[in-house]
């Protein structure tokens, strides 16, 4: 496995190398497979397609799948496409003003529909719409759920948004999911934080084993006996498993 794009002793983006990772394992596994955007009947056909080209533990663990429903503005069509997802990324905001999130609030931010400035072409009436109302809905949840939290800001300026983020425990995300999805809720099970500003910090985890909930810190690990796990306000990365 090459990591020379993650040279020691340089600041590095823990979710960057994450996704890399996970990517890295997977061409291991099965090789380099290049994902093709194709039509689907329904979100379960695309499920199946894609499960079976990506045969992996990675898959296994950390896959799920969203649907992206497109409303044409003229003739009302909706049309559905369906795509993998590894994790999820939650914007704190779309203009930073400080105050305190809660990861209920930034997934409803996420999941809410929106009209999207940006060229589409019905495939009934051939109208190409300027703008689109878009949803997205989860259709498959994974037995790992992986919530990065975009920390980072361009508007006004580059900055780091450094407001805490509550989160809870147990986390159901019923509400963002296809009426037929079963499994929604999910119990807190790592979390990584960063410490520090844009260009320049620290990382630090927290996973817990065995009902015991550990601090790690460098080459240093220690019982996080003070619920620090659910009150760091650097929290960057949230891991939840399946119930």
């Amino acid at each position: 496995m090459c990591l020379n794009k993650f040279k020691y002793s340089q600041q590095q983006d823990a979710h960057e190398f994450l996704l890399y990772l996970l990517s890295e394992i997977q061409q291991e596994l099965v090789g380099k497979n290049k994902y093709q955007k194709e039509e689907f009947q329904n979100a379960l056909e695309a499920w199946d397609v894609y499960r079976s080209r990506n045969p992996d533990i990675i898959t296994d663990l950390f896959a799920g799948q969203i649907a992206s429903k497109s409303h044409c503005l003229k003739c009302k069509e909706i049309s559905e496409g369906f795509d993998p997802i590894l994790d999820l990324n939650l914007p704190l905001s779309k203009y930073y003003i400080p105050r305190e999130f809660k990861l209920q609030d930034c997934l409803q931010n996420y999941f809410k529909e929106e009209q999207i400035n940006d060229a589409w072409k019905c495939d009934k009436c051939q109208f190409v719409n300027k703008s689109v109302l878009r949803k997205i809905q989860i259709t498959q949840t994974p037995k790992y759920l992986i919530l990065h939290l975009k920390r980072f800001t361009q508007f006004p300026k580059s900055q780091k948004i450094t407001d805490e983020v509550t989160y809870p425990e147990i986390l159901d995300i019923k509400q963002f999911c296809a009426e037929n999805v079963e499994y929604t809720k999910y119990t807190l099970k790592g979390v990584i934080s960063h410490m520090g500003q844009l260009n320049g910090g620290h990382y630090v985890a927290y996973a817990q084993r065995q009902n015991t909930w550990y601090h790690f810190d460098d080459n240093i690990v220690t019982k996080d006996k003070n619920n620090q796990h659910l009150s760091d306000k650097g929290a960057y990365i949230i891991f939840y498993e399946q119930l």
